[in-house]
């Protein structure tokens, strides 16, 4: 009877720590060829793209937002910030989609880009909280 117990003590440990990590650390997806570390991202808010884009072309960016709208495949979605302000993440230049977060904060990194007339920025690497 007591390793009956001390078995379920410890799948019910195992669990909880499995389920606390997944909530703490974020959903991450990125590109195949993505390495963590190799590219230094600067740390910018939805708002300093929005006035002066030109100063962030294709430059490596990090940001953070609340995801307002995604595509059905996940291949692109709008952040939004506290002041309402948004962006579009291209991930299908990138070769990779997220699963449907809309209303879940996002933490991007990318490089910003001028397609077909729109500041976009091309995801790296999605970090879902």
């Amino acid at each position: 009877m007591k390793i009956i117990i001390s078995v379920a003590v410890i799948l019910v440990l195992v669990i909880t720590g499995f389920v606390l990590y997944k909530t703490m650390s974020g959903e991450v997806y990125a590109k195949d060829n993505f390495k963590q570390g190799t590219v230094v991202y600067e740390n910018v808010n939805i708002n300093q793209i929005n006035t002066n884009p030109n100063n962030f072309r294709d430059k490596n960016i990090s940001l953070t937002g609340v995801i307002s709208s995604e595509c059905p495949t996940g291949c692109w979605f709008y952040i939004r910030d506290d002041k309402g302000s948004t962006v579009k993440i291209e991930l299908g230049y990138s070769g990779f989609a997220i699963p449907q977060k809309v209303g879940k904060t996002a933490s991007v990194e990318g490089k910003l880009q001028n397609i077909q007339e729109e500041w976009v920025v091309v995801g790296d690497r999605v970090k879902i909280q």
